[in-house]
């Protein structure tokens, strides 16, 4: 006897969630990798700060945003700014405010910029005390989704060995 509706619809969730958790898993490698690229290829020099405030993105008609830090650096020949990633975290917000706090125009800062497009900058292991790599947050959604499609396999080979009993009483 062919599967009900109910199975073919845990099936096509079960997949979407071991394909969601693939594809962050995937997202993690590269994160890693590029991170590795920096810190081993780019070279390190001093920079000095320009400018370094927090910025607040409005996102929402009730008046909630998220917070990111903008910092401008002078190197080599260069201005450029980077920006962290936006969050609504109090935390993470209390630390971006400290670090750029302790960054005043004119102190200086070790960054890493890439010598084949010198305006691409990054502070790399410099900058985790206020931009961590979300690499925590993208494997606890691949590992969410993973379980999720796990919980549905579980539930299918349950419902499956069910109506087998079910057919055997009869």
């Amino acid at each position: 006897m062919p599967g009900s509706k109910t199975d073919g619809i845990l099936t096509l969730f079960r997949y979407f969630l071991i394909f969601c958790a693939a594809l962050l898993a995937l997202g993690t490698g590269g994160q890693a990798l590029r991170a590795s690229c920096i810190e081993r290829s780019w070279p390190t020099v001093p920079a000095q700060v320009v400018d370094c405030r927090i910025r607040e993105i409005v996102t929402s008609k009730d008046g909630h945003g998220t917070y990111s830090l903008r910092c401008g650096f002078r190197y080599v020949e260069y201005v450029e700014a980077i920006s962290t990633h936006n969050t609504r975290s109090p935390a993470t917000v209390a630390q971006m405010r400290s670090w750029g706090a302790a960054h005043r125009r004119g102190s200086v800062q070790p960054i890493h910029y890439d010598p084949a497009t010198p305006r691409a900058i990054s502070l790399g292991e410099f900058g985790q005390a206020i931009d961590l790599p979300l690499f925590d947050e993208t494997l606890s959604g691949s590992t969410g989704f993973a379980a999720g499609g796990l919980i549905l396999l579980l539930i299918t080979f349950w419902r499956r060995s069910r109506r087998r009993l079910n057919n055997l009483a009869a």
